[in-house]
């Protein structure tokens, strides 16, 4: 900080300014790799013999090494990358300072390299990188909570239940007992009620607004997308179960606002529903389940996906989706905490193999 100090007297308002707004302090600044989660899932560096390693720090050390590309595949590097970057930010816990200066959104506690070097739980260049930040009018989260909330579930779940912000005013029944309280909701929020396999890969869906942790999974063209539905589910509180469907959901990862109230919502993308008697004929899946293939929505509306953002795939049933409605009618207490989509999802990024990169000679390649 003394340091910074001195050169920044030194230096302002001469023809050095651009060095010290720029790249003689870029490595602590938002735009750097402090501003990730997850760097193993973002960052690599490649030796020519075949090793990578997580960066120029991390590099040479066995800690920090995710494989060697002639010899392990791509899935275990990816996850031995996630993992260990993972493992190195659990292994120095969390400081509760960070839940409370307002720029976790910026800097994610630091590199994890260099808190393993350090024997710290945050970055020690914490206050030259607080300052920096201000010189740059960055201003502090102002969803605090929530950020530090997310953070957490991504990266040291074990403790994210200690700093979960509050959800509801004092009085309010929470969500989990209005559930409980109507044994019509159960169905709703069943997290065995719907299983969604891609690629060979199986997820059991939960409420998206019930799950502490978000699952993400990748979709390309080329992928396999089958969603089993637990049979029970079909017939549930409907009286004739022959006119009940499938409801499928997609949502684009872009937002729009709408409404009088100016909601901000992701945009919807496709709406599909699939009778009983369909689910009926279709080949069997896992025991007890339905199962639809649903590789089709994929492929016909990929032009429509966020290429930056998760998207969002969400199941329920017809039937389901009238007593949601009809609770958020007569509850307000459940419609405060149901008002985004309340049904199993799960988020996914999709990952066109069509896509063109324009050259610097201005000529295309496909990625």
């Amino acid at each position: 900080m003394d340091f910074y100090h001195r050169i920044r007297d030194a230096f302002q308002g001469t023809e050095l300014s651009p060095g010290l707004e720029g790249p003689w302090f870029a490595e602590f600044g938002p735009g750097y790799c402090t501003n990730c989660d997850v760097c193993g899932e973002k960052f690599f560096l490649l030796e020519r013999s075949g090793d990578l390693y997580s960066c120029v720090r991390g590099q040479g050390h066995p800690e920090f090494c995710y494989g060697n590309i002639y010899r392990d595949s791509v899935a275990s590097i990816l996850d031995k990358a996630g993992t260990r970057i993972r493992a190195a930010h659990q292994a120095q816990g969390f400081d509760p300072a960070c839940a409370k200066c307002g720029y976790l959104y910026l800097c994610k506690t630091g590199c994890p390299f260099v808190k393993s070097i350090e024997h710290s739980p945050r970055s020690y260049t914490c206050l030259l990188q607080q300052e920096l930040y201000a010189a740059q009018g960055l201003e502090k989260d102002v969803n605090q909570a929530d950020t530090v909330y997310a953070y957490l579930s991504n990266v040291q779940p074990g403790i994210m239940q200690d700093y979960a912000p509050p959800r509801i005013p004092s009085g309010v029944p929470p969500l989990q007992q209005i559930i409980r309280d109507d044994p019509r909701l159960r169905w709703i929020y069943d997290p065995d009620a719907f299983v969604l396999t891609v690629d060979g890969q199986s997820f059991f869906l939960q409420s998206q607004i019930l799950r502490t942790v978000r699952d993400y999974v990748c979709i390309t063209p080329e992928s396999t997308v089958f969603i089993d539905v637990r049979k029970d589910v079909m017939e549930a509180e409907c009286a004739e179960p022959v006119n009940n469907a499938l409801y499928i959901q997609v949502l684009s990862g872009d937002f729009v606002r709408y409404g009088d109230e100016g909601r901000v919502k992701q945009k919807h993308i496709v709406n599909e529903m699939v009778y009983l008697n369909v689910l009926e004929k279709e080949p069997p899946g896992r025991e007890g389940y339905y199962r639809l293939d649903i590789t089709h929505l994929f492929r016909r509306y990929g032009d429509s996906f966020s290429r930056d953002e998760a998207n969002n795939l969400l199941f329920t049933t017809a039937a389901l989706r009238e007593i949601h409605y009809a609770k958020q009618k007569n509850n307000a207490f459940y419609h405060m905490q149901a008002m985004d989509l309340p049904f199993q999802n799960i988020e996914f990024y999709y990952l066109s193999l069509n896509e063109e990169e324009e050259k610097p000679d201005g000529s295309h390649q496909n990625l």
